[in-house]
């Protein structure tokens, strides 16, 4: 896991700030290009339970009483060297707290970038898949009107990069650009489950997809669309497989349909979106609506939207955002088991100690995602190139056992107390206050 030191992060920003300024001119020009961001960030919530995190791939959290860096600071560097107006190779490393399956993941962009007329370009290599309207600056704080894109939306498919191939062809269409553009390739990230705190590490092959993007003076529309399947069974699975084993000799209502459930942890995964973002210097209106296909228990399919308005005048930025997303649910719960004479011999576990893991299976399968969040915020442009974001965040959020929520739940206490599925469900208000200095170079 990478780690980021907050004091040093910000030293190091501004000095390649300052560098910036310079490299045209000790650089070769016109074939190397040397460009980076950082951003040392602060969250800070009043839940302490309930820990923010930007996206899922993140391990730590903030809770109520402690102020957390970790979750939107980040810095990266970009290096471009042209071969010739055609051919160009792109790498970009970015150092940023959270999970990676290996070292190497810190390489979000290794690619060779062809283009055979100016309307096409092929990329071969590691990229960004264009699935979002910010693929590009996801991490460029200082490129985005809110300190990070909406959790709700963003936060739920943290793909860091695709290891394959990418085509993407420009066409003139009702006097804009219409941009078509597919990939194929494959992928991974890591994140910790809220249930037991253990890493997982999904692994995508297959993973293709497209994108369309229309571009026209300050309008853009764009829409994507991506199929994977995943290729690594997840290790809870065999566990819960193994448990509904032990339910299903118990005749226990709903253990089939449990172990059905943990059958499908391995399988196809879809997801599609469309966006708006209209900027015309001043006014500036984001937004976007995405729905993720699952069978996987591991995995709950959802739908999820956001829309962000700003207004601009001189050196600041007013913003205000709107974010939801609901998840589906597997609406399997297991009943009592049957217990029979000498039950405790043959299982080597008490009624009491099987009644505990009944309840607790009832909290992991009904994981999932479902909240909405009010956002205000502005940002100041200290100069070109560093810019001072805050944001305050009103959320509402399902207190079950949420993926997006760092350890929701204190589960050592879960065993001793009974499930309630209607309790357990209920809302929490949560707020979050953010601030952030953003640097480009």
């Amino acid at each position: 896991m990478n780690t980021l030191k907050p004091q040093l992060l910000l030293i190091c920003a501004l000095s390649l700030a300052q560098m910036g300024e310079v490299r045209a001119d000790s650089l070769e020009k016109n074939r190397f290009d040397l460009s980076g961001f950082a951003t040392l960030g602060a969250s800070l919530s009043d839940n302490d339970h309930l820990g923010y995190q930007s996206d899922l791939s993140v391990r730590d959290a903030s809770f109520d009483g402690s102020i957390d860096f970790s979750s939107l600071s980040v810095a990266g560097i970009q290096a471009k060297y042209r071969f010739s107006d055609e051919l160009s190779l792109v790498a970009q490393g970015v150092l940023k707290a959270a999970n990676a399956a290996s070292d190497a993941d810190s390489l979000r962009i290794a690619s060779v970038n062809y283009r055979p007329t100016p309307e096409s370009q092929i990329r071969v290599g590691r990229f960004v898949p264009a699935i979002y309207n910010q693929t590009d600056s996801r991490y460029v704080g200082y490129a985005q009107t809110m300190v990070t894109p909406s959790q709700e939306f963003y936060g739920a498919i943290p793909l860091p990069f695709l290891d394959g191939v990418d085509l993407s062809y420009d066409v003139d269409l009702l006097t804009g650009v219409l941009n078509l553009n597919a990939w194929y390739g494959q992928s991974e990230f890591e994140l910790f489950y809220p249930i037991d705190n253990t890493p997982y590490t999904f692994e995508f092959d297959n993973f293709a997809g497209f994108a369309l993007t229309w571009q026209r003076n300050a309008l853009t529309l764009r829409g994507s669309y991506s199929y994977t399947d995943q290729k690594r069974e997840a290790e809870i699975a065999q566990e819960g497989i193994a448990f509904s084993e032990l339910l299903l000799n118990l005749n226990t209502a709903g253990a089939q349909d449990f172990r059905s459930a943990f059958s499908q942890t391995q399988g196809a995964y879809q997801y599609g979106s469309v966006g708006l973002d209209y900027d015309d210097g001043t006014w500036r209106l984001e937004s976007e609506i995405g729905k993720f296909y699952s069978d996987s228990v591991v995995s709950p399919g959802n739908e999820s939207a956001y829309v962000t308005l700003s207004r601009t005048f001189d050196q600041w930025t007013l913003f205000t955002s709107f974010g939801i997303i609901n998840s589906d649910t597997l609406g399997i719960e297991l009943g009592e088991p049957q217990y029979f004479p000498d039950f405790e011999l043959l299982t080597g576990l008490s009624i009491a100690e099987i009644n505990a893991q009944a309840d607790f299976v009832n909290r992991a399968i009904d994981t999932g995602y479902k909240q909405k969040s009010f956002s205000l915020g502005s940002k100041f442009w200290l100069s070109r190139n560093i810019a001072l974001k805050g944001q305050y965040d009103f959320k509402v959020v399902d207190a079950r056992l949420s993926n997006l929520w760092e350890r929701s739940r204190q589960f050592d206490a879960l065993a001793s107390e009974p499930f309630d599925r209607e309790a357990e469900s209920g809302d929490e208000n949560i707020n979050v206050f953010h601030l952030t200095l953003d640097v480009i170079f």
